[in-house]
């Protein structure tokens, strides 16, 4: 993050992560300093986040005891307890994932559409932390299916609004390189 704030660009200056990771740090380090602590703060405040947006889903889909049990299980398991305040991908991209299927959730509850496009974003945001992240597309997708239900013309739909939201972001990440080119 540091060769990124002196105006490198990842993977094209040097080698790191995926680019939005690194980014993700950025304004942590400006603001903080360079420091062990500043760049701890990220990944706890992914972790806080990621457990808030559990909540969320679980009380959406099933009760406010149920989004309770979900966060604290999720805060309490071993290795995101571990994480949470080491320099790794996992607890950002978490964060994204969740979001993006508690953006799918609600739209399937509610019907309204930029849910589902801001979902698309923000699953897309993931792949450019960690590229494992494709699991919560995946995920996505099955929630969708799950609601074939509503028909063909939906499913359609949905994937399509889904798509909006993930390639805008990828169409972001590829404007942003173009400008790299020779």
């Amino acid at each position: 993050a540091r060769l990124a704030m002196q105006g490198f660009v990842p993977e094209v200056d040097f080698h790191a992560r995926q680019p939005l990771y690194v980014y993700a740090y950025v304004p942590f380090l400006a603001l903080f300093g360079g420091g062990y602590a500043a760049g701890r703060l990220m990944p706890v405040l992914a972790t806080l986040l990621a457990a808030w947006v559990l909540f969320l889903i679980g009380r959406r889909l099933w009760g406010r005891a149920v989004g309770m049990g979900a966060a604290l299980l999720y805060l309490y398991t071993p290795t995101i307890f571990v994480n949470a305040a080491v320099v790794k991908t996992e607890p950002l991209v978490i964060l994204l994932t969740c979001l993006g299927l508690y953006g799918v959730a609600a739209h399937l509850q509610g019907g309204r559409r930029w849910p589902l496009v801001l979902a698309g974003a923000s699953l897309g945001a993931g792949y450019y932390v960690r590229e494992s992240s494709l699991a919560g597309v995946l995920a996505a997708g099955m929630l969708l299916l799950w609601a074939w239900r509503d028909g063909l013309r939906a499913l359609v739909r949905r994937a399509g609004l889904l798509g909006l939201g993930y390639g805008v972001v990828v169409a972001g990440v590829l404007l942003a390189y173009a400008r790299l080119l020779p």
